[in-house]
């Protein structure tokens, strides 16, 4: 995925005319909050599974 966009980016920014730099603009936008809504949902996921687990009994 990281390869894809870094083509589409580099084709764009070669060849593309205004409205192309804005789509691309916005899909790296879209991409970077997707990126950080996956990092937050899995720290929370693991976090609120070692705060809700049980503590060991001895």
């Amino acid at each position: 995925m990281p390869l894809a966009v870094l083509e589409l980016y580099l084709r764009t920014r070669d060849g593309a005319g205004v409205s192309g730099h804005f789509a691309m603009a916005t899909g790296l936008v879209v991409l970077t909050f997707a990126t950080a809504l996956g990092i937050f949902g899995a720290t929370m996921g693991i976090v609120l599974q070692a705060i809700l687990e049980k503590p060991p009994s001895f």
